[in-house]
């Protein structure tokens, strides 16, 4: 029987440019951090991304009009504190967010709502932002 190799595709691959070892390092721990962070939560995340600047990375966990997920995300990485504010260019609006730092990955669920009813707190703390 003759077995025949494909050495085209075999070089294309052995060829193909690596990222620079620094940025995949980054990326790799970003990854790792998503993970940690999703393998805690109860409620799962509408959207998560990845964003790298100047080789670092920030994990982002996006809920669609959901602050008690962004709640239930700080409770279960034990985070002091959830920031609301009102967004500054509508008055119907306000953004809930609250960060986690895995492994030197800052971990960012946020989401944005439409509603009258949100003030500038932050919770957890009883102080006003």
């Amino acid at each position: 029987m003759n077995h025949t190799t494909d050495s085209t595709s075999h070089e294309a691959a052995a060829s193909a440019p690596e990222p620079p070892p620094p940025l995949r390092d980054a990326l790799m721990r970003a990854l790792a951090a998503a993970e940690a962070a999703v393998s805690h939560l109860t409620v799962m995340p509408t959207a998560l991304s990845l964003d790298e600047y100047r080789g670092r990375f920030t994990v982002s966990l996006f809920y669609s009009q959901d602050a008690d997920a962004v709640r239930a995300f700080a409770t279960a990485l034990d985070l002091d504190s959830v920031v609301s504010v009102r967004n500054p260019a509508s008055d119907r609006t306000s953004f809930t967010e609250a960060t986690a730092y895995l492994g030197g990955v800052p971990v960012r669920a946020w989401t944005l709502l439409n509603d009258d009813s949100s003030l500038t707190e932050v919770a957890g703390t009883g102080a006003s932002a």
